[in-house]
């Protein structure tokens, strides 16, 4: 009988941000070997998602659908993580019923949810708790003490919850637990902050075919921003460091490619700017599967003008897929983006130390082209999602035995009421408070 494994991501709604990627790279893999591959997402899942990955809409609440990120409140802070660790493990116990699995996957994990998921493993009895594995994409929050910038306030409220939640992580209902990361700085600040070992993995992240070489078209270099465009990620400089590199007259075409589906003030500004301007192709989607692999493939050199602190010790999914496809990069000085490759990097968080930054890297763009194709090959051997599963599998074998099952207790239905009452109630309200404290 083929092993049963359990694909959960709370936050997998639509094609924005890393987690479709995830989802798509490590199932596929995972079904590639003949295993059974149930996958999880948000109960807000895109149905034409769902049909493609064959993910069942499941969870209440999103792993950062924090309901007050970045308000300066940290009752407020600790009420949410008290009402996600409550819904993540009513949602576990009510999952569990689909089962039993041989290991259960979760991605992009946040405090609540690894409260809830120690909580759950508590409750099954000695030996017959399943194998976990869980990743840590986002910043811990430490080291940022000093940071005033948006993204490092947002991420901040988390350290103290984060020890909180591994003060949880006790007993031998753990011992079959994997955390990991995928950047060895994310695991060795993970590592510290929560008092047990993390695990540096091989990342997914990575492209259907070899690498090729970026060449310059007519003497130009196509200098691509991607992903899902926030502050944090300096979407605020783009027009900008648009402006500056036209009126320096670098031989560029730009491709400015925003995931988030809001129709924010830089956005506007970025599509007059491109009506106006015939090398500007601004293109504001979700993209996902082919359409995302079609983006990269446009691009010859991919600028990330993201904040320093927040990539001190967390990766970049955007980053991690341009090296795996040879794509040649410009990013913050002194991250974890810095370390993958041969980079060019910028040392200010503003738009003209980044404009600087992508000025120096067109003109030695051949070089650093021939660097960044080589520097694939390597990385490809290394990495992609069958070295990540083969690690993983290597770390939790999958046992030969069956794990235990939970009943429904009169609690739980009376936990699930509230929860189910809390979400219907305030799921308006709660959204239209983040959009005005975004």
């Amino acid at each position: 009988m083929s092993a049963r494994i359990c694909y959960i991501d709370t936050s997998l709604r639509s094609d924005v941000g890393h987690y479709a990627n995830a989802c798509r790279h490590i199932t596929a893999e995972f079904r590639r070997r003949g295993l059974t591959a149930d996958a999880y997402g948000h109960r807000d899942l895109a149905a034409h998602l769902g049909r493609e990955l064959n993910v069942t809409p499941f969870f209440r609440h999103a792993s950062y659908d924090n309901i007050l990120a970045h308000a300066p409140v940290a009752a407020l802070h600790r009420a949410d993580y008290v009402l996600g660790r409550a819904s993540f493990l009513q949602d576990l116990k009510d999952l569990w019923r689909r089962g039993p699995y041989d290991l259960v996957y979760i991605n992009s994990i946040l405090p609540a949810q690894l409260a809830g998921l120690a909580l759950w493993l508590k409750s099954f009895r000695a030996g017959e708790a399943p194998a976990v594995a869980v990743e840590f994409g986002a910043p811990s929050g430490t080291g940022m003490a000093g940071e005033v910038r948006q993204g490092s306030l947002h991420w901040r409220q988390f350290t103290p919850l984060w020890r909180r939640a591994g003060r949880l992580l006790t007993g031998s209902r753990t011992s079959r637990l994997l955390c990991f990361a995928f950047d060895p700085a994310a695991s060795a600040d993970y590592a510290a902050l929560l008092g047990r070992p993390v695990e540096a993995m091989p990342a997914v992240h990575q492209g259907p075919a070899a690498a090729r070489l970026r060449r310059r078209r007519d003497g130009k270099v196509t200098a691509a921003f991607l992903g899902h465009q926030r502050a944090v990620k300096g979407y605020h400089l783009v027009p900008e460091i648009v402006q500056q590199l036209n009126a320096r007259r670098v031989p560029v075409r730009l491709l400015v490619h925003n995931g988030d589906a809001d129709d924010d003030s830089v956005s506007r500004e970025l599509r007059g700017m491109a009506a106006a301007n015939p090398e500007l192709a601004f293109e504001h989607r979700p993209a996902g599967g082919a359409d995302w692999q079609n983006l990269l493939d446009r691009s010859d050199l991919v600028v990330l003008p993201y904040e320093p602190a927040r990539y001190r010790s967390s990766y970049s999914a955007v980053a991690v897929e341009a090296v795996s496809a040879g794509i040649p990069m410009v990013v913050p000085a002194g991250t974890t983006m810095e370390n993958l490759a041969r980079t060019v990097t910028f040392a200010e968080w503003d738009a003209a130390s980044v404009t600087g930054a992508v000025e120096r890297a067109v003109a030695e763009f051949d070089h650093l082209a021939q660097s960044a194709v080589e520097g694939a090959d390597r990385w490809r051997q290394a990495n992609g999602a069958g070295r990540f599963v083969d690690r993983l599998l290597e770390i939790l074998p999958l046992e030969a035995r069956q794990p235990g099952t939970l009943p429904e207790s009169g609690s739980d239905r009376l936990a699930n009421a509230l929860l189910d009452a809390f979400f219907a109630t305030t799921g308006v309200a709660v959204r239209g408070l983040r959009a005005v404290l975004r």
